[in-house]
């Protein structure tokens, strides 16, 4: 949660100190050398793929994946998961990337996250699994199977959590995901926070307009994805949600009653 300190700031003396603190890091030799090495590992996944694809979250590390990726290969499909769940300020970032970056943009609907809650219920002991496969597993397997895509690069970072450090950890930046059977690419995986904020802050990128709703939670601390779901639940995003829109939270929790006792 917030510190004390950054409850206590105001936003623009924040966002202030945010961007000077960003330009300093941007002019590291870390931070440079971890942009090089992004750059060189997008072109080596680039020689063992011929149809990729870029899965795109309206976050801040996949703005900055797809940032680094269109100076390799301009016209990649950029593909967008919906499941009736995104936040508005990323509907409103999506429009504005599509338009002013000119990308080959692909909305896929998945079935949507709240019907998935009506089958099995929130409280489910595997409601976890059973919205990751509606909305994530079965939509990748078709999308695959309709495109022919033969590699995916994916905005995971190792600092998020124990799982996907794990997973870099055993599986490198590139690799074979036989599940999927496509080559995948994590460019920005040995990024932290603070390198992701200096490469939008350096480049002068536009960025989703959620990451500048702090009264709660600090940028560095919001993960952008859908505005339900079990992630929501663990990590407080549903008391966050309460906060920051409270049409969508009431519209939430009078169907889920549930919700309001996290």
């Amino acid at each position: 949660m917030a510190s004390q300190e950054h409850d206590t700031l105001p936003h623009a003396v924040m966002q202030d100190i945010n961007q000077k603190t960003d330009i300093i890091h941007a002019k590291t030799i870390d931070f440079l050398t971890k942009v090089s090495e992004a750059h060189e590992l997008i072109k080596e996944a680039l020689q063992h793929m011929k149809n990729p694809y870029l899965s795109f979250s309206g976050g801040k590390d996949s703005t900055v994946m797809l940032h680094m990726l269109l100076k390799h290969k301009s016209n990649i499909p950029v593909i967008y998961w919906d499941a009736d769940a995104s936040y508005p300020d990323t509907e409103q970032f999506i429009e504005i990337v599509v338009k002013e970056w000119d990308i080959n943009f692909i909305r896929c609907k998945t079935e949507s996250m709240l019907s998935v809650f009506r089958k099995y219920g929130v409280n489910h002991p595997q409601i976890e699994n059973k919205t990751m496969m509606a909305t994530v597993y079965k939509p990748i397997k078709k999308l695959i199977e309709d495109y022919s895509f033969d590699g995916v690069f994916v905005g995971l970072r190792a600092q998020e959590s124990k799982g996907r450090r794990k997973l870099i950890n055993n599986r490198g930046q590139l690799f074979y995901n036989k599940s999927q059977k496509v080559m995948e690419c994590l460019p920005v995986a040995q990024f932290t926070v603070e390198d992701i904020w200096a490469y939008i802050t350096a480049n002068e990128l536009k960025y989703n307009s959620i990451y500048d709703k702090t009264s709660m939670l600090p940028r560095n601390e919001l993960r952008v994805s859908y505005w339900c779901g079990e992630s929501c639940r663990e990590m407080g995003r549903w008391v966050w949600l309460k906060k920051e829109y409270p049409e969508l939270y009431n519209k939430f929790a009078s169907e889920f009653p549930e919700v309001r006792e996290f």
